[in-house]
Parts: C-alpha cells; structure tokens; sequence
C-alpha cells in the first residue's frame, strides 16, 4: 500500500535535498564496512515514516523540529488524498480493509502488512459491499452462484450487527437491488466473479448517484448519459449496466494515467456501451453534436475526501481541515456542476462528492438553485426517495440550517460511516421540470432574453417566466427560489 502510494507522491523526489543529506551524515561504521547494513536507506526510511504518518495514532516518532518528519508532513495532505484515491479504487470504507487487502491480494503489497496485523484489525471495519455487475450477471444467478459455493444468505442486520461472525455469509441490501455486503475479511483474490469482473468492489455511498439519477428510469430505454469525472471506473459500469445495450454512457477523464485506469475497469466489465474520452469535461461545448442525445449527467468531482479520511481518526493523529482548500473545492464544484446544467438535452444532473463538509455539498446546491441563470432554466431538486427498490426510502438527509433550507435538504442524500457503514457520502439530483419548454434559450441583443419553444402559443418571456415560477412553487411548496437563501 505505502509503495502503491508513493508511486504518486513521490517524496524521495520531492525532498531529494534533506534525504541526500541524510545519507551523507550516516556515520561510518567502526568495523569498517559498509553503513547502509547499520542505518536505513532514505527509501526504506520514507515507508516507514509514511506508514507512521498514516496508520500509527502516535504519528511519526521523531521531535516535532526534526527536518525528516517535517519534510513528510509537508505532504500530508497529499499522502492522504492518495490513500483516499485507494480506497475509492478499491471499493473500500476503511483504510483497514485496504490491509486486509494487501495480505490477500498479488495486486497489493503483501510485505508491508503481516496478516496477522490485517486480523487484528478487522474488529473495527465495516462491511465489504460488492455490486453484481449486470452486464455480465444477473442477481438471481451471483445468489445461486454464492449457495453453491458454500455462502450462506442472511438478513442485512445480521450481518451489520456481527460482520465477523463467520466468513461465508452474505447479505442482499435493502435499498440498490444489485449490491451484496460480504464481512470484511473477505479474499477478494480467491472470489472468483470478482477476478472476471462480474462482480465489482463499490461502496453501498458510491453506488447512490447512479441509484439516485437513473433509479425510475425504465432498463434499457435507450438514454445517453455522460460521466463527467470518469476514474477509476465504479460508477461508470453501474450506468452503463443501467442504461442496457441500447443506451450509452460518455466517460470522461482528463489525466491520461487515470484514463487508462478507466479503460482497464470499462473493459473488464464488459461495457459494449461505454465511450471513454481522454479529455476535460469542462472543456466540451454544449452545442457539442456528440451529445445531442444526452438526457442524464453524473458529476462526482474532486472533493476533500473527508468522507473517506475521517475513517482513519483511529488511525491518524489528526484530521485537520483546511478551509482555504475546502473554499477552493467548493468553488470548482460548483463550476462544473454548472456547466452540467447548461446542456440544452440534459433533464437531470447528479451531485456527489466524498466529503463530510457542508461547503462541499449542500452550499454547493444552494448556490446553484439561487442563479438567476438555473432558475430561468427550470432547473429544481428530484425527488430522490422515489429511486431506491420498491417500499423503501433514505431517512439520512442534508444538514439544514432554517426550515426554509430543509425543503431542499429533505431532497438530498447523506452517509453517516458509523451508522450506515459505508464512506461519508453526500449526493442531490438536479431535475429539470418540463424539458420541451426550455428546449432552447436565445439572447437577443435588443430584446434580452428570449424563450424559443415547440410551442409557439407559449413563446415570449411573460410566460416563459411564469412557467418556471408555478413550477418551481410547487417543487419547493411555495417558497420563491430568490427568497430561500444568498451565499457569498
């Protein structure tokens, strides 16, 4: 794991300077032979000082004022938005599982951890969630496929309440029909449907976007949908085995190394109706003919992952907020949810992000709904209890600040990790209330902005205006967009 890390953030590199002096100032040994067989070489020493930076709720063992410690917190941030990019990867909630990982798994690096180190800590993680890929299997048979081979089925409670147990058990989840929760010291390199990919490690928080925008749509209807933050791949394969053959998902990544993370995990799943574009999703113009036909857009940005980090506070010494990052962050999501939005086609847009702080999320929403732009556009909040499987419904809703801020949070998603046993997870859907009247919005250099619909009874700014304020009256049960609240 540690290596897997430093891969990415290469301090070795990045700190070439102290670590050259370092070696330099390593004493002679007195029986003179070499030193390096007495004292640590500066890559075994960075491992080492990570994995204490890491995993060790002491931290690094060295004073406070030491060069070499300071030269690795400098990147502290950075190691843990890796390892948080791991675990993502990995469809993991804790930083632990991803040990238990790597004592199992030739994909890992079984030297850093011992199993026996991997056991003891499997007492404090949660459940592994597995989602059947349907492209390549269908619920009834990964059920029959897990009793053959000597699973037994049992209720979900169960298996939350003493995920331990025993390690062949499993259990169907009550809210996304494909999504299995195994104990968490399951060998995922002795499963052999996840080796083949029918089925794929996802946590139960990453599955919602995809549950949450496309949940009441009919299998296989034939709609377009773009992923705009593509990589690693897991919610990509979802829509795309939700869409079915005759529908297409649109995969962008920007970085080449995670486009071909992208490409792997496409193909390994067998995703006939998946498109992966190299390039900036921020870049595509939405006169863009490609997308003509795009309905749905799902928007997972960069976030602070602090949904996935605050699973390491037994683990870590601290975890510190950064609220210039945060700010930063928060500014970017809104950019680019945005830019969702201004898809002539698109009726729906979900928002998701890992992270736990409302700047992140809920302000993120607000902001947009508040637009003079979004509102003109119709654009509102889904009902988004209406997509999980039959009977059932999401009781963990956005923070709220007023009564007038709950209407809307009522209508958004959130992940506790210690009560839901997956990652922190916020998601909303943006929803477009009567798509053929907003079909196309002109800007007249004389007239300001007029309305051209396929109705011509219906053209002109009185009513076009009007419109989107009765709908919007009724989506937000009376409450005026302009009134509901005004961020800096």
């Amino acid at each position: 794991i540690i290596e897997l890390i430093l891969q990415k953030v290469d301090i070795l590199k990045l700190e070439s300077k102290i670590f050259r002096a370092f070696k330099s100032n390593q004493p002679q040994s007195s029986f003179g032979v070499n030193s390096s067989n007495f004292y640590p070489q500066p890559d075994t020493l960075i491992k080492v000082l990570v994995h204490d930076q890491l995993f060790s709720s002491r931290g690094i063992s060295l004073a406070k004022v030491h060069k070499i410690r300071q030269a690795i917190e400098r990147h502290a941030i950075a190691l843990r938005a890796e390892l948080s990019r791991l675990m993502a990867h990995h469809g993991v909630s804790q930083a632990s599982q991803l040990l238990i990982g790597a004592s199992t798994s030739k994909a890992m690096c079984p030297n850093q951890v011992q199993s026996s180190e991997a056991e003891a800590m499997s007492n404090t993680m949660a459940v592994r969630w597995m989602r059947i890929n349907l492209n390549k299997w269908s619920c009834k048979e990964a059920i029959r496929w897990l009793g053959d081979t000597g699973w037994t089925q049992v209720d979900l409670k169960i298996l939350l309440t003493a995920p331990t147990l025993t390690k062949q058990i499993f259990a169907m989840d009550d809210h996304i029909s494909c999504l299995i929760a195994f104990p968490p010291t399951i060998a995922l390199a002795t499963l052999e449907p996840y080796l083949d990919g029918r089925l794929i490690a996802q946590d139960k928080a990453s599955c919602i976007p995809a549950q949450l925008l496309l949940g009441d749509v009919g299998f296989d209807e034939g709609v377009q949908v773009i992923d705009a933050t593509a990589a690693p791949g897991n919610k990509t394969t979802m829509l795309s085995a939700m869409v079915g053959k005759n529908g297409k998902v649109w995969a962008f990544e920007r970085d080449p190394e995670r486009f071909v993370t992208l490409q792997e995990m496409v193909s390994k799943a067998g995703c006939t109706n998946v498109e992966c574009v190299l390039g900036d999703f921020l870049s595509i113009k939405h006169s863009d003919q490609r997308f003509k036909n795009v309905s749905y857009i799902m928007v997972d940005p960069s976030c602070s992952g602090s949904g996935i980090s605050n699973r390491l506070d037994h683990l870590t010494a601290s975890n510190s907020r950064d609220d210039r990052r945060i700010l930063a962050l928060s500014r970017f999501q809104t950019t680019i949810v945005s830019h969702a939005l201004r898809f002539p086609s698109v009726i729906q847009v979900a928002y998701s992000t890992c992270s736990i702080w409302r700047e992140e999320n809920e302000e993120v929403v607000f902001r947009i709904l508040k637009k003079p732009e979004m509102i003109e556009r119709g654009w509102v909040l889904k009902d988004v209890q209406l997509t999980f499987a039959e009977g059932k419904s999401w009781n963990r809703t956005g923070q709220a600040k007023s009564e007038e801020e709950k209407l809307l949070t009522d209508q958004m998603i959130r992940f506790d990790p210690e009560l839901d046993h997956t990652i922190g997870f916020f998601a909303a859907v943006f929803k477009r209330n009567s798509a053929a009247l907003f079909t196309k919005l002109e800007i007249c250099s004389t007239k300001g902005p007029q309305l051209m619909t396929t109705n011509p009874s219906t053209t002109g700014r009185l009513k076009y205006f009007e419109a989107t304020l009765t709908e919007k009256q009724q989506c937000w049960k009376g409450i005026k967009p302009g009134k509901l609240l005004y961020l800096p």
